[in-house]
């Protein structure tokens, strides 16, 4: 008798040790065969956590007797696969024509069951389209030049959803970020073919220089329609359909997107405080923004609570990527996500007021910053300008605040090192003349983005990089 065991590697830890402990019971039977399809590395991370088990590898030999890896599935062979999938579709010759790049988009994540889904997703989407009279339809871009949705533009679009997923979400939410990209293509379309950067690298829109510095990916937005109806149709039929995607718990924990306003609680209790590391203690419970407040969150609250001139004057400079227009307060394009700047203390405390909250105390802001152990930078003790925005990295600007996962705190707070400095509501010392930041910015290095690392303003200064982040007592 021959049992097979498929998906094993997909349930919690506990099922999976309860499945293999029942598996032991069958060993010594005669004729009985068990073959297992399984992740073997989730394997022995489940099998190290039973109690009597500390190293799962060592448990698993126990049982297995016959192991066998399965190779990586060569491209050539996917690519065969895809093309057989595709002989059943009418536009089957256009699929073809882009076996190669949807191949290659995928990389070593593809597999027989994303490509089958790709296709389904992307008939889908095509079908409903066909049935709508889309494809019939005449759209004109902004000279007015005719333009027409193409089979195309929904197979560029699905690549980008499917194998360039963070840089899909960010167009998803600013579909301008293609104008620009293309736009900035054409005028160093030459230089760009040479693998010359130095123009792009002056771009100030991080995303637009991610795309052009990757050729795939710069290959399938600049194929992209100049038309915003279009786009949006993409857009919305490609969220309507293949809305299942699997992350594993690393992933999930990496693609941590930005939240207006999300906070983690910090529990009461001991931690290391100050450049000295003295044993100091908060004894209640506390929540702190994930994320420093955002210009777009900023750029909300004045526009609801329409200050006068004067209470405007006091709280932001205007400098700082909001523009006022026919009444309204607007962001600069591509600057939603980025920390507000130009705020002054009193701006932002009338708007953690706004939120009901309150601005960090020092100590609480250190806390969440370095965690109970007392880390010299929010990831740990040694710096690494990819997990900040510093002046090692070479950014010159701001960034989205959740441009840094690998930089997140101890307790799962974003740009705690770097981007820009944090008002606290806290004094510097005993004149209470100056208010405490904290935190570093793009400006300064690494010496000042230490968790410990205080700077001192007057309430009413504010800078090209100077910011917050809200609290709230439990």
């Amino acid at each position: 008798m021959v049992i097979f065991i498929d998906d094993l590697d997909r349930c919690n830890k506990e099922n999976i040790v309860k499945v293999l402990e029942a598996v032991k019971l069958f060993l010594d039977f005669r004729g009985c065969i068990f073959v297992m399809g399984v992740s073997i590395e989730i394997i022995v991370k489940a099998t190290s956590s039973v109690a009597h088990c500390e190293d799962g590898s060592e448990y698993l030999e126990k049982m297995i007797q016959v192991s066998y890896g399965l190779p990586p599935i060569h491209q050539d062979d996917m690519k065969i696969y895809f093309e057989e999938k595709i002989s059943l579709f009418s536009y089957n010759d256009i699929l073809n024509k882009y076996s190669d790049v949807i191949i290659k988009s995928f990389g070593d994540r593809i597999t027989p069951r994303k490509i089958k889904q790709f296709i389904n997703n992307l008939n889908l989407q095509i079908k409903i389209s066909d049935n709508k009279g889309l494809f019939e339809k005449d759209f004109y871009d902004e000279n007015n030049n005719k333009i027409i949705l193409k089979i195309d533009h929904y197979i560029y679009w699905n690549i980008l959803k499917e194998a360039f997923r963070i840089n899909f979400d960010s167009i998803k939410d600013n579909t301008d970020i293609i104008k620009m990209t293309q736009t900035a293509y054409k005028e160093n379309e030459a230089q760009i073919k040479n693998s010359n950067f130095e123009n792009i690298d002056k771009i100030r829109y991080e995303v637009v220089k991610d795309i052009l510095k990757n050729q795939m990916l710069r290959e399938i937005v600049i194929n992209l329609p100049d038309n915003a109806e279009i786009i949006n149709i993409l857009k919305f039929e490609s969220l309507a359909v293949g809305q299942i995607h699997i992350e594993t718990e690393d992933m999930k924990g990496m693609r941590e997107h930005y939240r207006s306003g999300a906070m983690v609680k910090i529990e009461k209790g001991p931690f290391l405080y100050t450049e000295e590391k003295i044993k100091e203690k908060i004894d209640y419970d506390y929540e702190i923004d994930i994320f420093p407040v955002t210009i777009e969150e900023y750029c909300k609250f004045i526009d609801i609570k329409k200050p006068d001139k004067k209470e405007l004057d006091n709280w932001i400079s205007l400098e700082g990527r909001i523009k006022e227009k026919d009444g309204k307060y607007i962001v600069e394009k591509c600057y939603e996500k980025h920390p507000i700047i130009y705020v002054s203390w009193y701006g932002a405390k009338e708007y953690a007021k706004w939120m009901k909250k309150r601005l960090p105390e020092e100590k609480e802001w250190e806390k969440a910053a370095r965690g109970p152990n007392g880390w010299i930078y929010p990831w740990g003790d040694e710096f690494d300008k990819g997990k900040c925005n510093t002046s090692e990295s070479n950014n010159n600007d701001t960034t989205e605040v959740d441009k840094y996962p690998n930089g997140k705190s101890y307790y799962g707070c974003y740009d705690m090192a770097g981007n820009v400095w944090e008002w606290t509501d806290s004094w510097y010392d005993k004149n209470m003349d100056s208010k405490v930041l904290r935190g570093g910015s793009w400006y300064y290095d690494q010496e000042y983005a230490r968790c410990a690392d205080r700077d001192r303003y007057l309430p009413e200064y504010r800078n090209l990089d100077i910011g917050f982040r809200c609290a709230r007592t439990l």
